[in-house]
């Protein structure tokens, strides 16, 4: 068993099987990918202590006071029109860091703010703390790990950034869908089993495939001028907020595996 669908199809390639693939394919018909579930209960901004203005479905405009509140907290100036770039994760390149300092110049040239929350590869910790000084307007990286603040980036950012090399599930993208925070995600694993394309109806997030920075800059610039359309950012917003990511759907698939299993199946 994975912890996605997607993955437990990616793991039967000579690229992620990891020398395992030959086995895995022998084996495909008793392999099962369950997504991960998140608490949302736990995960909740309607109620959630550590975010400056709770908020809900029924009221996403106050998700703006987070907004104001992060941009205040990171660089002493809150300005909406700005999209702001949230991340929170593991400093590794398995996280698609690499592809982010290969753009960053870039990225620094678009009406954005980029607020990091993490700690890993003393790399990407060194990089982020030079750029903060060189773009102390555009660029906040806290090196290490804080759950208010985690929290704070999720509620307050209009974009979740997770640009994976491989990603058997993720929590991040599902936690902020929940906070009505866009994820733009890579199509690989558990990411694209989750995030909706936002040119659909139902639409929850942006995703790129190719592993290639100049991909990700452009969904980045594609994001950024959807944010503009206030109606579609809207809808985007709310269709993430309407996701059901509980443990208790995924619970659901495991207990009828157990079925499964028990009936030699």
């Amino acid at each position: 068993n994975t912890v996605s669908e997607n993955y437990a199809q990616e793991i039967l390639t000579s690229e992620f099987g990891f020398g395992l693939e030959k086995d895995l394919n022998d084996k495909k018909g008793r392999l099962v990918g369950i997504l991960n579930g998140i608490d949302q209960d736990y995960f909740n901004p309607e109620k959630d202590k550590s975010i400056k203005k709770n908020y809900s479905l029924e009221n996403i405009d106050d998700k703006e006071e987070n907004k104001k509140f992060l941009q205040n907290e990171a660089f002493n100036n809150a300005d909406s029109s700005v999209c702001v770039l949230g991340i929170v994760s593991r400093l590794a390149d398995q996280k698609g860091f690499d592809l982010i300092k290969e753009i960053f110049k870039d990225l620094m040239e678009e009406n954005i703010q980029l607020v990091l929350l993490g700690s890993g590869a003393k790399e990407y910790e060194d990089f982020f703390l030079e750029k903060m000084k060189e773009y102390p307007q555009k660029c906040f990286a806290k090196i290490g790990f804080d759950e208010s603040f985690a929290r704070q980036i999720y509620a307050g950012s209009d974009i979740f950034l997770m640009p994976s090399y491989f990603e058997p599930c993720g929590l991040g993208q599902m936690i902020a869908m929940r906070y009505g925070t866009i994820p733009l995600v890579r199509a690989i694993g558990g990411l694209r089993d989750t995030v909706l394309r936002h040119d659909r109806k139902d639409g929850t997030g942006f995703l790129f495939y190719k592993y290639e920075g100049q991909e990700m800059l452009s969904s980045i610039k594609e994001a950024i001028l959807t944010f503009r359309d206030k109606k579609r950012w809207r809808i985007l917003q709310e269709n993430g907020m309407k996701q059901d990511f509980s443990w208790k759907k995924s619970a659901q698939k495991y207990a009828q595996l157990y079925q499964r299993i028990l009936k030699g199946l």
